[in-house]
């Protein structure tokens, strides 16, 4: 590619481009752009010695060819890693890290999982009532069994489910 900086200077600059005969529609193209020149995520590959049980995590990033190698404060080609270390071997690569966000392995939680302005009705139903409820915010919400069923509030006398 060449860049014009309205110097009499010009550079000649590579950076990696996305080939828009590769994808379907727009939004493929798109999301391709953003990959290629956005989404970095980082990887290690396990590097093995041969005949010792000595694993070494080497980072690495993929190219059209396969992937490259961080070694001695440069970047190689697999390939010519391989062949300056005729002993060792790869294993299986490991995730590190994502300039993206990822969803926890137990899902987005919330600390209280109610809203306030059912707590408001249901402490309003208490006053109106003159009857305790029990709900989130004074000694939980009840599980049934049977059917598979959660209660905002109960009431134990008179007897009542109540769901906002």
């Amino acid at each position: 590619m060449l860049e014009v900086t309205g110097t009499e200077n010009t550079e000649n600059t590579c950076r990696q481009s996305v080939d828009v005969l590769d994808y379907v529609t727009i939004a493929s193209v798109c999301m391709g752009i953003y990959k290629t020149n956005f989404l970095k995520e980082q990887y290690d590959v396990e590097v093995k010695m041969q005949d010792t049980e000595h694993i070494e995590m080497k980072p690495m990033k993929s190219t059209q060819k396969g992937f490259d190698v961080w070694d001695q404060e440069t970047w190689k080609s697999s390939d010519m890693f391989l062949s300056e270390n005729s002993q060792r071997s790869f294993g299986q690569r490991k995730f590190v890290r994502s300039p993206l966000a990822h969803v926890p392995s137990e899902g987005y939680t919330k600390r209280f999982n109610h809203s306030r302005s059912s707590i408001l009705w249901l402490e309003w139903m208490m006053n109106e009532e003159n009857v305790f409820i029990q709900h989130a915010l004074n000694r939980g919400n009840l599980k049934f069994l049977e059917p598979s069923f959660m209660s905002m509030g109960i009431a134990k006398r008179p007897t009542m489910s109540l769901n906002f």
